[in-house]
């Protein structure tokens, strides 16, 4: 049990509040020493930088360090609350000092400020357990709760792009089918997964891949896939094809071996030395000259095709029109024909209608009605234009 102290004799003053201050002081700063002591990681704090620019950092201060620092805290604000409340009871003579030890309650609420973290926009919070160690599951965006016993380390999930093989330190080739070895510049874009940050963190201990990292991986996945084409086609008609299959080869190494996923690949420069270039210039100046040549060919072809096709046409048009004018001829005499035999046909039944209807008369007699009528039915009116007979014409005017 606490007592109260002796009281001072009579005439003496009572203990100076600055006394008791100095004390108190004191009495913190061996506490603080004691805390250092007890805990040297109390007051350290790690720093972790965003990956990809930003300037601002966070620090994520050592849990365990805050906990025994609330605790001892605690004890300090209760035995300063108890000296405070004795003394001010002691010189005024009453009991309500005891309200100091409600400071002690400082102490327990500093624990309030590690239940709760912040995770960025396109970031996610990895989870180290002091338990348990880094846990696959993370935090999300937004403020989080989290235990005393849980560190969290923000991890962009945001899409990266990385330019690989621009440097002279940075050296990215692969060999081809036919012995020559090109130096490659590759511009890759990738990102890490939300699902994926737990095992990137846990591969890695890391919140980003290095170029190192990176720059291995590539090249591994470069050399296996130009070992399959010749530089000549690498530098024209193969190369979306290698393109294509080494953006598959990089994929399954990242993912497997870091977690990471590729968004996309690609070659911006291929360098096989000034002898390819120049060979490859050589040849690419004789295919012109063989198009060149292709092309003229072709052109004289074509005239020669086009001469053909109308010298053709002219003979065709030249047989239709003899052969239209022959059928035009033909149907002419044909025409005439069907004429004849329709104008004797047609003298033949009236003949044989008048002897029907003239039995009287004689055939010679038939005959010269059959003219009169046939000479009516054809006169068109017009008198004719000279008058007499066999020997005599008189003109009319």
């Amino acid at each position: 049990m606490l007592s109260h102290p002796r009281s001072a004799p009579s005439g003496s003053r009572p203990a100076s509040p600055s006394i008791t201050t100095r004390a108190t002081s004191t009495t913190s700063m061996k506490l603080c020493s004691a805390i250092r002591r007890v805990d040297p990681y109390a007051r350290r704090s790690t720093t972790f930088h965003r990956p990809e620019g930003g300037s601002s950092t966070r620090k994520d201060t050592d849990k365990m360090g805050l906990l025994i620092a609330s605790i001892v805290l605690t004890l300090f604000l209760i035995v300063a609350g108890v000296f405070t409340a004795i003394r001010y009871n002691h010189a005024n003579n009453e009991r309500g000092g005891w309200f100091f030890l409600s400071v002690a309650l400082i102490g327990p609420a500093i624990l309030v400020f590690g239940a709760f973290t912040r995770v960025d926009a396109n970031e996610v919070g990895i989870i180290y357990d002091d338990r348990y160690g880094v846990m696959e599951e993370v935090k999300l965006e937004g403020f989080q709760s989290k235990s005393l016993f849980e560190h969290i380390t923000p991890i962009s999930t945001a899409v990266k792009t990385v330019t690989l093989g621009a440097t002279q330190e940075e050296v990215l080739g692969g060999q081809t089918q036919d012995s020559v070895y090109a130096m490659f510049v590759i511009t890759t874009s990738y990102h890490i997964a939300a699902a994926d940050a737990g095992r990137f963190f846990k591969k890695t201990g890391s919140t980003d891949i290095t170029t190192t990292q990176l720059n291995a991986a590539a090249k591994q996945a470069l050399q296996a896939v130009t070992i399959n084409y010749d530089i000549y086609g690498l530098l024209s008609t193969d190369l979306e094809a290698a393109r294509a299959e080494f953006q598959s080869q990089l994929t399954v190494l990242l993912y497997s071996q870091y977690f990471i996923t590729l968004d996309s690949a690609s070659f911006d420069d291929i360098d096989a030395g000034d002898l390819v270039e120049q060979t490859i210039q050589a040849k690419a100046q004789a295919q012109q000259q063989i198009e060149i040549a292709q092309a003229n060919q072709d052109r004289a072809e074509i005239e020669n095709a086009t001469a053909l096709m109308n010298a053709q046409a002219q003979a065709d048009a030249a047989v239709i029109a003899a052969q239209g004018q022959a059928d035009a001829a033909q149907i002419a005499a044909d025409a005439e024909a069907y004429k004849v035999m329709t104008e004797k046909t047609a003298v033949a039944d009236l003949f044989e209608y008048y002897r029907t209807e003239l039995p009287a008369l004689t055939d010679s007699e038939i005959a010269d009605v059959v003219m009169t009528v046939i000479y009516y039915a054809t006169w068109n009116g017009v008198l004719p234009t000279v008058v007499g007979d066999a020997s005599i014409f008189i003109p009319l005017p």
